[in-house]
C-alpha cells in the first residue's frame, strides 16, 4: 500500500491507544478480525466505511485517521499544528528566559484539550510548568507520573501472573519487553500467555 495507508494505520493505532483498546478489542468492535485490525494498522490494508462508522460510534476520531485533522477540537487546535506550535515554543524558551502571557494561554489550551494526544498535552504541561510556575500543569503531571506507575504495575502484575501459572521466569530483558507490549501495545493476558508458554518450550528445548 502507498504512504497514506501508512498514515492512516498509523493514527489509526494511535487513536485504538487513546482509547485504551487492544486490537482484538477494537477489530471486534468494527466487526473485524484480529488479522485485519493489524493489517490497517502497519497500512497493508485499507479499512471500509462499515468498519470505521462502527469505531467512530465508540469514540475513535475517524476525522482525525482519515485526514490528520483533529474533528470537534475544542482548541480549534488540530494535533499537528499543536505540535508545531510547541516546537516553536520550546525553541523560544530556550532561546529567551520568558514566554508571553499569550504564549502561556496557547500552552494552556492545548493542554486541556482531550481531542488532542496526551504525550502533545504533557509536552504543553511540562512548559506551563518550568516557564510559567503553572500549580495546575505540576498536578496534571503528578497525576501522569501516577497513572504511568499504575500501568506498570498493572502490566509487570500480567507478564509475573503468566509466569507463575506456566511455571517459567522468563529473563529479565523478555519480561521487560513483554511489559512494554501491555504498556504501549496494549496486548491482552491471554496474548502474553501464549509468547510466555511458547518462549518457555523453546527455551527448555
Amino acid at each position: 500500500m502507498d504512504d497514506l495507508a501508512t498514515e492512516i494505520g498509523e493514527r489509526l493505532k494511535e487513536e485504538r491507544i487513546r482509547l485504551g483498546m487492544t486490537q482484538k478489542e477494537m477489530a471486534s468492535l468494527g466487526g473485524q478480525a484480529v488479522n485485519s485490525q493489524s493489517l490497517y494498522e502497519r497500512g497493508k490494508s485499507a479499512p471500509g466505511g462499515i468498519y470505521l462508522a462502527a469505531i467512530a460510534a465508540v469514540g475513535v476520531d475517524v476525522l482525525y485517521v482519515i485526514t490528520g485533522y483533529r474533528g470537534g477540537s475544542r482548541s480549534g487546535v488540530p494535533q499537528r499544528d499543536a505540535e508545531t506550535l510547541l516546537d516553536k515554543l520550546e525553541r523560544s524558551a530556550g532561546e529567551r528566559p520568558e514566554l508571553s502571557q499569550a504564549d502561556g494561554d496557547t500552552l494552556r489550551t492545548i493542554a486541556l484539550d482531550e481531542t488532542i494526544s496526551d504525550r502533545t498535552r504533557a509536552r504543553a504541561d511540562l512548559l506551563l510548568r518550568v516557564a510559567f510556575h503553572d500549580e495546575d500543569a505540576e498536578q496534571r503531571q503528578a497525576l501522569r507520573a501516577r497513572r504511568v506507575r499504575d500501568e506498570m504495575a498493572r502490566a509487570e502484575a500480567i507478564v509475573d501472573d503468566a509466569s507463575h501459572s506456566i511455571g517459567w521466569t522468563p529473563p529479565p530483558a523478555v519480561r521487560s519487553h513483554l511489559v512494554n507490549l501491555i504498556r504501549f501495545w496494549k496486548v491482552d493476558a491471554d496474548t502474553i500467555s501464549a509468547f510466555l508458554y511458547d518462549l518457555s518450550r523453546d527455551s527448555r528445548g
